[in-house]
């Protein structure tokens, strides 16, 4: 009965501080679906457009208006394509080959004026460890991640120029952002703190690791993984036992930090909870809300994240099976978050249907 009481005080006080004022919402929010003719398998942004690869292995391309621009989409669509994604500046095609093994021998990339050029397949290597998922990069230093499926639990900072690497334990972590007094960890957080964020003012105080103990960390915690070692498990263990101090979490168990953004010298987080979407600014180590953005909560399972002509453009999707009317489905999730100087504009297609298997 006592917890039973302390829930609804916690809901009923989250609730009233969700009472915002209309003259204090600094972002309009425009929700639209996307006319898309299937479901989208994965977009990008480029040159002032959405590309959008669809499951019937065509471009849909939406402008800054979010509508179709069918002329862009006749002249693109002249082989089946199975993925988009960017490489810096530059959006790649690869077309769908169901029945080749190995690499492509070509790929395909946009030109400054739209057009889509050929040339034969790079094979670039990757400049981050084994096993990890980068998520920052500035003059100073790479950041990444342990990957243990979509997510992890130690992020590294490696110096650029000392070529040192200094460890640090995260729940989940989603995003690094660089803030005035260092880097801020952004993490999914577990069943005490969700979402949560760790403050890091000087990587060069975190515990410091070799190139190899990075990378035998990188898989420490990996499923059904041959071990590390004993010397490796002691060393994570230290790791996480001297974790940075976590901030954030609401009465809701279930809080995900969408995206998290510097605007006018204040930090502001998306989060999707289990029934909406709200913004949330950061105050003396503090999650305060500053306005609803969508009265339901949105499945995102997967994020991307990009900047173009001032805007944050996130990416998200979802898939796979469950039941919805009571029989298994399919269903595909896919949208985008542009968040924009005084607007936040939610994009999204979902279809699903009855699975055949």
């Amino acid at each position: 009965m006592k917890i039973l009481c302390l829930y609804g005080f916690l809901v009923f006080l989250f609730s009233c501080s969700a009472k915002v004022k209309r003259d204090e919402i600094p972002y309009k929010v425009i929700y639209k679906q996307l006319d898309a003719d299937t479901a989208i398998t994965s977009a990008v942004f480029s040159n002032g457009y959405f590309l959008c690869v669809q499951a019937n292995h065509k471009l849909a391309v939406f402008d800054s208006g979010y509508k179709r621009v069918r002329r862009l989409e006749d002249s693109l669509n002249v082989f089946p394509i199975s993925f988009i994604y960017k490489n810096g500046d530059t959006a790649f095609l690869t077309q769908d080959e169901p029945d080749r093994l190995g690499y492509p021998e070509a790929e395909f990339y946009f030109t400054n004026k739209f057009k889509v050029e050929k040339r034969k397949y790079l094979l670039e290597p990757s400049n981050w460890p084994v096993n990890s998922r980068a998520m920052y990069q500035d003059t100073v230093y790479d950041v990444y991640a342990n990957n243990i499926g979509q997510y992890g639990c130690l992020v590294f900072f490696r110096n650029k120029s000392t070529l040192r690497t200094y460890a640090t334990w995260s729940w989940s972590p989603r995003q690094i952002v660089k803030v005035e007094k260092g880097y801020l960890i952004v993490e999914e957080g577990n069943y005490q703190v969700s979402p949560g964020f760790r403050k890091v003012a000087d990587p060069t105080k975190l515990i410091a690791v070799s190139q190899l103990e990075a990378e035998k960390l990188c898989i420490l915690y990996q499923h059904l993984s041959v071990s590390s070692g004993k010397d490796y498990e002691i060393l994570g263990d230290s790791i996480r036992k001297s974790g940075l101090a976590v901030y954030g979490g609401f009465a809701s168990q279930y809080n995900v930090p969408v995206y998290t953004f510097l605007r006018n010298n204040s930090l502001f987080t998306i989060v999707n909870n289990d029934s909406s979407i709200n913004l949330v600014t950061h105050k003396d180590d503090s999650l305060l809300l500053v306005q609803p953005i969508l009265d339901r909560s949105i499945e995102m399972r997967r994020w991307y994240y990009d900047t173009a002509n001032k805007k944050h453009i996130i990416t998200f999707e979802a898939s796979g099976g469950k039941m919805i009317d009571s029989a298994m489905q399919q269903y595909s999730n896919f949208g985008f978050i542009i968040v924009k100087d005084s607007t936040i504009d939610i994009l999204q297609y979902y279809t699903h249907r009855v699975s055949t298997d």
